[in-house]
């Protein structure tokens, strides 16, 4: 019989990535979202999955310490630390207020929270544009820095990378950073499962455009 793998989950949204871990055999024990129409739906996904779970608003209101005792861990015991902290501080889009921006704060959580649970693995999602956020200090990429060292400082093996979700079978052109500190050493992610179509394997996708072009040119 397969061991049961526990997690817990901050800055869950709707429970897309809780879902995607839930299928690949993790239990969450607890999860957090401010949103209060994103919580009602998380909770309802719990609910239909038949998931008992303490489901909590702000983290920042949390003693982790606590939490890890009222849930019955000892240190080290949580197998997996994830979340999806909000991401308007460092997208490429926008003011990009960075660490200067309370809610880029909100990244550090993940931290805070290790360092009570220990965690085997912590997995965290992010927009790419992290990885060239500026610190307090304006130095490019500070922030993606600052966090590696605060995850090497407690024990962890620190890897990431960018992702392209439709390279791995989801129709989505959406691309996030993907940070994975681990007891456990070098995380090795996944190869990219699906490719762009060739022209070859789509005739006649290309007769069409090329008969398009054709009559477009004869216009002229």
């Amino acid at each position: 019989m397969t061991k049961k793998r526990f997690s817990i989950s901050l800055f869950s949204g709707i429970a897309g990535l809780d879902s995607g871990l839930h299928k690949a055999g993790f239990y969450p024990l607890f999860c957090a979202e401010i949103d209060t129409n994103a919580r009602a739906t998380l909770k309802r996904w719990l609910s239909e999955q038949g998931i008992k779970n303490v489901v909590a608003d702000n983290v920042t209101q949390i003693d982790p310490h606590n939490l890890r005792r009222e849930l019955g861990l000892s240190k080290g015991e949580l197998d997996l630390l994830c979340g999806g902290p909000p991401c308007q501080s460092f997208s490429l889009i926008g003011k990009r207020g960075s660490l200067v921006d309370e809610r880029g704060l909100l990244l550090f959580q993940m931290v805070r929270y290790a360092q009570a649970f220990m965690p085997k693995v912590v997995l965290l999602e992010q927009v790419k544009g992290l990885l060239s956020a500026p610190c307090l200090n304006n130095i490019k990429g500070g922030v993606l820095k600052n966090l590696v060292y605060s995850f090497q400082e407690l024990g962890y093996t620190v890897s990431y990378e960018v992702l392209r979700a439709a390279d791995f079978g989801v129709p989505q052109i959406r691309d996030r950073l993907f940070l994975v500190a681990s007891k456990g050493g070098k995380f090795s992610f996944p190869q990219a499962t699906h490719f762009p179509a060739t022209v070859t394997e789509l005739p006649g996708t290309f007769l069409i455009s090329y008969s398009i072009f054709i009559k477009l040119f004869m216009m002229q």
